[in-house]
């Protein structure tokens, strides 16, 4: 078949511009979310070299005109990298450059980043994974390949009987004009512009404004990354190009085109990634000021493409420079003579006249369509800039602070408690070795594919974390008066060194008071609360203990808290700790008791003086909560509240067992490993025979120091508590190795819900949920493995609470420090669940709400918060209490145990509360 070019076809232009605007709305859709996608194809897929790697490929590729199988070939690799084709379009379209076609076409791209987001939205909104976009550029490029085959196999993009250049002529010719580098430093200015938009907005919008990695992120940055930007310097694109390069003839315009669009793409494309180096080094405020400098210098640049505009003269003088003899040159086309037949002369006045009718001359209308874009145009840029760089950051201060309510992403805390300034610090370090970004199974019965979620590799030296120096951790400034410590907790005792995060336990100097607080001991505790939380999956840190291993005195604790509670404030704590419940009956009352009822737990608790079981108070936000109580959620389907907690599992407290120790030493390390659970069994013995719990059968538990504890709980708590003897060298000043400490938690009830403890990649002890089933000798019901969002805990303090000090210790060589070599949490590849505020258990609005309570130590009960805050804080009816209120009636019916309707509360109560 014959060729022909397409210039001489209509229908075939036309078919050439629809194929170019479906490939450049291709365009919009990838670039308005490639920048967000960088971090996580970096972090779990590792593709963003080779994706780069594609997209240069293809670029070079279609950068000259090759023959049609290799330039398709180019177009799906620049598809499948990036999807940033624009050199294959900008090739086709090259002969257009006059007139509004090219701005017409190029404003598809910025139609694909307006459209993008919504349909990438729809895909996250159904749980389709963000990594499926891959799939449909692939379709996209298929679909592409298969038109541009139909459409390009028998035209020419443009007229070449006559072109007898070879390439290394057309270079020689071109390469020294100042126009084409002109062209070429304005087209990598605007798209370089772009490119750094898109790549600062979804870092912007997600680290700094907390958005997570889902719709409202992918809808603000294509907001302002395509439809403000793009249409902003989209038209500069067509038209800087066309000024560029057309004071060439055809022949050598297609090689100057293609040398600007390649060198500015590939320029465009290195941009971002020099800026995330930056905010690297800096924090990405380092964006705004470097986009305001690139915005300049690229209008300057831009200006300059028009301002040196070639006139005729100098056209025909570039035209006919050649390296050919004439006679080889000159062809019949007037148009390779520089010829400009189509194209209307600015001061031809006779052959171009400005008239109405045809008849009588006139100086025009200002109301043209020409008028309207300019001015439109003019418009929309002012009010782009104002709302950019004065309206939002105005919008921003005084709008309220909301927050995604599925958790965190990337660089921020999903519930915005604390700001922080620290620049790319993400929730799996960057340093995390990528051999344990996934574990092929849980433990036990948990076959389970498990994935990295968070961890913190504490590799780099000196960090800080005080109130708002750390996105993820903060040390407590505070005395944990709760359980009597002699130590206060100071974030100066938290800090990394040689790889090591290291929490300090030192005696107290004599110019220390203002530290110490007077106390003889200062200490660390470093805690996620409010800014990193887990539902559900696997806790691990690389610790190595402080001390001595038979020297016992010392506390330090390796725990899990859920978010609702802050530890070592007792406002925010009293009656929702230890709790994880979620029945209305006797459980959620102080006492576990109504009146007398029932018996056992009223007289045949294990307090000496009382015979009360529990003096826990009761659960503040229980299942027995009244309508229109203030309680965090959500409801159930019957209505009802779903009780709320601040459940504690603790991985590891480290202690030491004195069994033929001698002198004050001697003895052997090891650890407690429990969960902490309320209401209690009667005589805090629940149910731990073979079936509700396994245990490591070549370590225990007949081995002396692998064994159930001894002590399983009190009048405060119930604890599903075991020992492990630990290795006896991973101690600070007994051989300094590190050992690895593992909790499993399986949210739920009965027997597939568990908790599991492991060392050294190893498990030792599991429980099961239905070794806390319901017990009708004291009418509650069962306690669930809990579903609360936990934050992590590490701890170092000293207290005769948790044991004898010896004086070896209190005497001894000081300071005692505890090493934590990392900290990573997994969660199943199909369950990932992180975040402090997850839709299904909210915890951000009921903290802002008390906010005292969860940032004034002093305040040790809820009942002090309500007399400091009796605006805010109140009472929360409990049905059981509330018999005969109205708003009571659907928490009440809610009871299994009817017996306790009808039932009141007696004067005469074993009450003795725990503060």
């Amino acid at each position: 078949m014959k060729n022909t070019t397409i210039e001489n076809d209509k229908g075939k232009r036309y078919a050439v511009i629809a194929i170019t605007s479906y490939l450049l709305l291709i365009v919009g859709w990838t670039d308005a979310i490639f920048g967000s996608l960088i971090e996580p194809l970096e972090e779990w897929y590792d593709l963003v070299g080779s994706m780069t790697t594609l997209y240069c490929a293809g670029a070079l590729i279609d950068a000259f005109k090759p023959i049609f199988p290799a330039y398709v070939f180019g177009v799906y690799l620049m598809g499948v990298g990036t999807g940033s084709m624009q050199t294959s379009a900008t090739a086709v379209l090259s002969h257009f450059e006059d007139g509004p076609l090219m701005t017409l076409v190029y404003s598809n791209m910025a139609l694909g980043s307006v459209i993008s987001p919504f349909i990438i939205g729809a895909f996250l909104q159904y749980d389709i994974g963000w990594h499926h976009n891959f799939w449909i550029l692939v379709g996209f490029a298929a679909i592409l390949i298969i038109s541009s085959w139909f459409i390009f196999k028998n035209f020419d993009t443009h007229d070449t009987e006559k072109d007898d250049y070879t390439l290394r002529e057309k270079l020689r010719i071109i390469l020294p004009s100042k126009k084409l580098w002109i062209g070429l430093l304005a087209e990598a200015g605007l798209l370089t512009t772009q490119d750094s938009f898109s790549q600062w907005i979804a870092p912007y919008v997600k680290d700094l404004k907390g958005l997570s990695n889902g719709q409202p992120q992918y809808a603000v940055a294509g907001f302002w990354g395509g439809l403000m930007v793009g249409f902003f310097f989209g038209p500069l694109m067509p038209n800087t190009l066309s000024i560029g390069v057309e004071c060439w003839s055809r022949e050598l315009k297609n090689a100057a085109t293609s040398i600007i669009m390649a060198t500015s793409l590939f320029g465009s494309l290195l941009a971002p990634f020099a800026l995330s180096q930056a905010a690297d080094e800096f924090s990405l405020k380092i964006f705004p000021p470097v986009l305001i400098v690139e915005c300049f210098i690229t209008a300057i640049i831009v200006s300059f493409t028009f301002v040196t505009r070639p006139i005729k003269e100098e056209e025909d003088i570039l035209n006919y420079k050649s390296t050919k003899p004439e006679s080889c040159t000159n062809s019949a086309n007037p148009n390779d003579w520089g010829a400009r037949n189509w194209q209307s002369e600015p001061d031809d006045y006779l052959h171009n006249p400005t008239t109405k009718d045809g008849s009588k001359a006139s100086t025009g209308s200002i109301f043209t369509v020409r008028g309207f874009i300019n001015l439109g145009f003019l418009s929309l840029v002012i009010a782009a800039l104002l709302m950019l760089f004065a309206g939002y950051p105005i919008y921003d201060e005084f709008k309220p602070n909301t927050h995604t309510p599925s958790g965190q992403y990337a660089k921020f805390n999903s519930t915005g408690q604390v700001e922080w300034t620290v620049p790319d610090r993400n929730l799996i370090d960057k340093d995390t070795p990528k051999d344990v970004y996934t574990l092929s199974s849980g433990f036990g019965t948990d076959n389970r594919e498990y994935k990295l979620v968070f961890s913190d590799e504490f590799s780099q030296d000196g960090r800080s974390f005080y109130e708002g120096d750390d996105p993820y951790w903060e040390a407590h400034d505070a005395h944990y008066w709760g359980t009597n410590n002699l130590e206060w907790y100071s974030p100066r005792q938290v800090t990394t060194e040689g790889g090591n995060l290291l929490i300090t336990l030192d005696q107290s100097g004599d110019d220390d008071d203002l530290t110490s607080h007077n106390l003889d001991y200062t200490g660390g505790f470093l805690t996620t609360w409010n800014k990193f939380c887990f539902t559900g999956g696997y806790v691990v840190a690389n610790v190595s203990l402080p001390g001595k291993s038979d020297v016992w005195g010392l506390w330090p604790g390796f725990w899990t808290m859920g978010n609702l509670g802050r530890a070592a404030y007792g406002a925010s704590l009293e009656g929702l700790w230890p709790y994880s419940y979620d029945t209305c009956d006797v459980g959620t009352l102080q006492n576990q008791t109504l009146g007398e009822y029932p018996d056992a737990a009223y007289n045949q608790g294990g307090d000496p003086s009382t015979a009360a079981l529990s003096y826990s108070a009761g659960q503040r936000l229980s299942r027995c909560t009244c309508e229109n109580e203030d309680h965090p959620g959500p409801k159930h389907p019957d209505g009802t509240f779903k009780g709320r907690s601040a459940f504690e599992i603790d991985i590891f407290e480290a202690q030491v067992s004195q069994e033929n120790a001698v002198g004050g030493h001697g003895g052997t390390g090891t650890v407690s490993m429990s969960g902490q659970f309320c209401p209690f069994d009667l005589g805090y013995q629940w149910n731990h025979d073979a079936i509700h719990i396994t245990y490591n059968e070549t370590q225990g538990p007949n081995d002396m120091f692998d064994m159930l504890n001894t002590y399983q709980g009190g009048n405060q708590q119930m604890s599903t508590s075991v020992v492990v003897m630990t290795d006896q060298e991973a101690y600070q000043m007994s051989g300094g190795k590190f050992s690895e400490y593992g909790l499993q938690i399986t949210p739920g009830t009965g027997h597939e819900a568990s908790i599991a403890w492991t060392v050294n990649d190893e498990l030792r002890w599991q429980v099961f949920g239905d070794a806390l089933g319901g017990n009708d000798t004291i009418k509650i019901s069962e306690r669930p493995i809990t579903d609360e969002p936990m934050y992590v805990i590490l701890q170092l303090g000293i207290s005769y609470n948790f044991g004898a000090i010896s004086d070896e210790v209190l005497n001894g060589a000081w300071p005692n420090i505890m090493k934590v070599d990392w900290v990573r949490v997994y969660q199943p590849s199909d369950s990932i669940n992180i975040g402090c505020d997850p839709p299904e258990m909210p915890t951000a609005a009921y903290i802002n709400r008390h906010l005292e309570a969860y940032s004034n130590a002093n305040l040790t009960t809820w009942n002090q918060y309500m007399e400091k805050a009796p605006d805010v804080a109140k009472p929360v009816k409990n049905a059981l209490l509330h018999q005969d209120d109205a708003d009571c009636k659907i928490a009440l019916h809610s009871t299994p145990d009817k017996n306790l309707i009808g039932m009141t509360e007696t004067d005469e109560k074993k009450r003795n509360h725990w503060n």
